[in-house]
């Protein structure tokens, strides 16, 4: 059912986002570490190396994208934030799709 034209998943999406909703919605241990290594530690956005990277979903669950390692993408605390407030507006973050 969509409300005022916004979707219930994009809402939840959103309170995801901003930190006010924890769903898990996260990749394996194995994705994860794969990510990690495919991209040496750097930040697919700013390209900075750091020790963790937060894996982000390049197509998001609620366009039907998968828990998988082609959907998967390393980014920095910073850049994640960014993507997914932008995720969440409609905006593909474009540094993820690089």
């Amino acid at each position: 059912m969509i409300e005022n034209g916004i979707a219930p998943e994009q809402i939840q999406y959103g309170l995801q986002a901003l930190g006010l909703l924890t769903i898990a919605m996260s990749f394996g241990k194995d994705v994860r570490r794969e990510v990690y290594k495919r991209q040496k530690g750097k930040c697919n956005a700013c390209h900075e190396h750091f020790d963790k990277l937060q894996t982000h979903h390049r197509t998001p669950h609620s366009l039907g994208g998968p828990d998988t390692i082609d959907n998967a993408v390393g980014l920095c605390p910073e850049d994640h934030h960014e993507a997914d407030i932008l995720a969440f507006q409609g905006i593909i973050y474009p540094q993820v799709h690089k």
